[in-house]
């Protein structure tokens, strides 16, 4: 296969990303972008690697049955809706299946008892749209949304995910800018059409022009609206006379460094309180222009009710095959919660009173104050919160709280540090609840509890449609000791040790790592832990090419990572 080729293909999946997956004749593998599962399409080779390529569509040969017309016209140039060209069934489907069979593949988990329930959402969901702003070609402002994996803004009249009167602000704020002789920021690493210099090809005003981007929050439960300007200066010039219909808080953030980063440190109330107040269930929240807040109010709720049910009825100081659900309240004391990585404790605080404690650790300060905040604005006493990394903290916390009955993990798209899980291990509470916003990572993470604890339920949410992301939950519970430990004696002669390196090549392994982790090992670093197990290897395969030659020791991250993917393989 050769880059400008062009191949038949019949599409039997899809990337998160939206691509389409199909194999050649020839059973070479592609991404097409443009391409749905049931299509039979054309594909225009981009680009070539070893084992695969990316492609466009040229022709459709058969359509999908799943495909549906799309409601936006910016729909396959915005990369903010991937999926959108399938029907929602078909995603709410799609999001199922890429949550068993990262369980599967990556988490060795198969068998799974539990159904994967997908709990829709509606089209116009976010309460929060972050809108950068460039120029146009006649120079004027202008605002749209990035192009996938690209920093060139797309214009999107009426963006399908934002309420109408999130798109009605974004373009009465253009309006101001182009009346006012306001000017857009050249993004450095913008892909928009700016003015450029003729001879470089370097636009010759990077970094100049004052405002980068044009944030709305809505408020999903009160109808309140903030309207925060970033602007590239120190002062709000003529933004501080805007008025606009509906806003009923403006804020001017102040970001002048030269990154990707949308908020600079300082922000200014122009008028308005600042915040808007958000309801989830019977808890109110104060959310800010920075704040970190999930932007599907009514998925969150439905996860956070999730998440209360479990924490309901789990009973504590029961035997260890203690199942959410039985006994009641008043016969039984309330567990106490630990929320790891709580952010501003939306979580914990929604779960408060089911806990008899709640205790939160988050390593971003401003979290943590956000935190406090919201309890004193609910007036919750049982919940307190500390700032640092969980792994580091959790022997002071038990200290202050005692063994928790329950750990709540909220973590990052990159999923839990592996200190974090060997804290959890160890602090051996009865119930874990994992909330995961990324199947691969949750897989990876629930294979390493798997050692103590079992699934009871997972349950799965559409917290943005028309995307690949879903978002899961995730109940287990700690196994007893009749399931957890028989005690063999094997005599190590006894072992075929050759017989674990055929369960994943190099190869297999370095991908592995590259996808969980984010970095390469190299075929060296993967021998020198292989050696560690004493697997053995192919006669001079990792031997020095001079007997006074030294070798570089595989760094302690890799090792990690290279033993998690030996796990994951089952070579060790």
């Amino acid at each position: 296969m050769k880059k400008n080729d062009e191949a038949e293909v019949p599409v039997t999946d899809l990337t998160e990303e939206g691509f389409g997956i199909g194999h050649t004749a020839e059973g070479y593998a592609l991404f097409v972008k443009g391409a749905l599962p049931g299509d039979r399409v054309v594909a225009h080779v981009t680009k070539v690697m070893k084992n695969y390529g990316y492609a466009i569509v040229t022709d459709y040969l058969e359509r999908s049955p799943d495909r549906t017309a799309p409601l936006c016209s910016a729909c396959g140039k915005c990369g903010g809706c991937t999926l959108q060209e399938l029907s929602y069934e078909a995603q709410l489907e799609y999001k199922r299946k890429r949550v068993a069979d990262a369980l599967e593949r990556t988490g060795g988990i198969r068998g799974l008892s539990v159904p994967l329930p997908v709990h829709g959402s509606p089209v116009r969901y976010r309460n929060k749209a972050e809108i950068p702003v460039c120029k146009s070609r006649n120079g004027e402002p202008a605002a749209g949304y990035y192009a996938v994996h690209s920093h060139r803004i797309v214009p999107c009249g009426d963006c399908i995910l934002s309420p109408e009167e999130v798109n009605r602000i974004r373009d009465e704020v253009i309006i101001f800018m182009k009346e006012n002789g306001i000017s857009a920021y050249d993004d450095p690493s913008s892909e928009g059409p700016g003015r450029r210099n003729g001879h470089s090809g370097q636009r010759s005003d990077r970094g100049k022009g004052f405002v980068r981007h044009i944030v709305v929050r809505r408020s999903e439960s009160t109808g309140e609206i903030l309207l925060c300007m970033v602007v590239n200066g120190n002062k709000p010039g003529k933004l501080a006379g805007m008025r606009l219909e509906g806003v009923d808080t403006l804020c001017v953030n102040y970001n002048t460094a030269d990154t990707n980063v949308i908020f600079g440190s300082r922000t200014e109330v122009i008028y308005g309180r600042g915040y808007i107040t958000e309801h989830i269930g019977d808890l109110k929240y104060r959310v800010y222009a920075a704040s970190f807040f999930q932007v599907n109010t009514r998925i969150t709720e439905k996860l956070y009710e999730a998440v209360k049910e479990y924490v309901s009825g789990i009973v504590p100081s029961q035997h260890e095959d203690s199942v959410p659900g039985k006994g009641e309240m008043s016969e039984r004391r309330l567990p106490t919660v630990w929320d790891l990585y709580c952010g501003a404790g939306t979580i914990g605080l929604y779960v408060a009173k089911a806990a008899s404690r709640v205790a939160g650790i988050e390593i971003s300060p401003v979290s943590v104050k956000s935190a406090a905040e919201n309890a004193r604005e609910n007036g919750i006493t049982n919940a307190e919160f500390l700032q640092g990394a969980a792994e580091d903290r959790a022997k002071e916390l038990m200290e202050i709280t005692g063994r928790p009955d329950v750990i709540i993990l909220d973590p990052p798209r990159k999923g839990c540090d592996r200190r974090l899980l060997d804290t959890v291990l160890d602090v051996s509470p009865s119930f874990l609840i994992y909330v995961s916003c990324n199947p691969s990572t949750l897989a990876r993470d629930l294979a390493v509890l798997r050692t103590d604890y079992e699934i009871r339920d997972i349950r799965l949410y559409d917290m943005f449609p028309n995307t690949g992301h879903v978002e899961t939950v995730a109940l287990l519970s700690k196994l007893s000791e009749a399931k957890h430990h028989i005690e063999v004696k094997v005599d190590m002669d006894e072992l075929d040790l050759t017989s674990a390196e055929t369960k994943a090549t190099y190869k297999e392994i370095q991908d592995w790592v590259q996808e969980m982790y984010g970095f390469h090992v190299t075929n060296l670093n993967i021998a020198q832990v292989k050696q560690k197990y004493g697997l053995i290897e192919r006669e001079n395969y990792n031997k020095p090419k001079s007997p006074n030659s030294r070798q570089p020791g595989c760094p302690e991250e890799k090792v990690k990572a290279i033993e998690d993917a030996m796990r994951h393989f089952q070579m060790i």
